[in-house]
């Protein structure tokens, strides 16, 4: 199968977001690719890369292209992103003033397919994160990316 979208990419029941929580991307594209042979993401969502912003964007994944990203300033590893096919059409939406070392990381991007938008996010939680600070967050950009005509797609992944 090819690793392009099928041409009817505007239909919804075509879709396929894969996240994973990869500990680290440094090094692991080829790895990380090999799970698509057949069926090639269209939103790639990823926990835990690890990089520095000037590193993330130096990533390449084929037919990928960065959407949207949070990268750690001060403590080590961390991080989430989101990268798109290239033939889909997307914005960023900006949650970095949400974003809180340990306690949520998020990124999000907004897409309009088949007259309905959608938004999918990335948000990971250190599993040393103050929960309640966690929580207040969450609902901030729960409220911030709500309306009823968007569906909101969440990927998530806790450590305990």
């Amino acid at each position: 199968m090819s690793d392009k979208p099928p041409s009817n990419k505007n239909r919804t029941e075509n879709l396929r977001i894969f996240h994973q929580n990869i500990r680290s991307l440094h090094r692991k594209v080829d790895e990380l690719t090999t799970h698509w042979i057949n069926l090639f993401p269209h939103i790639l969502c990823l926990t835990e890369h690890h990089l520095r912003d000037y590193e993330l964007g130096n990533i390449c994944i084929k037919h990928h292209k960065l959407g949207a990203f949070y990268c750690r300033k001060s403590q080590k590893h961390g991080g989430v992103c989101i990268f798109v096919h290239d033939t889909l059409t997307y914005t960023n939406i900006n949650l970095s003033r949400y974003c809180n070392e340990l306690d949520l990381e998020a990124c999000a991007i907004k897409m309009i397919i088949s007259d309905t938008v959608f938004c999918t996010s990335c948000i990971y939680r250190s599993p040393t994160s103050n929960f309640l600070n966690f929580l207040c967050l969450l609902e901030s950009i729960l409220m911030q990316l709500y309306s009823n005509t968007t569906n909101v797609n969440y990927l998530w992944w806790y450590k305990y």
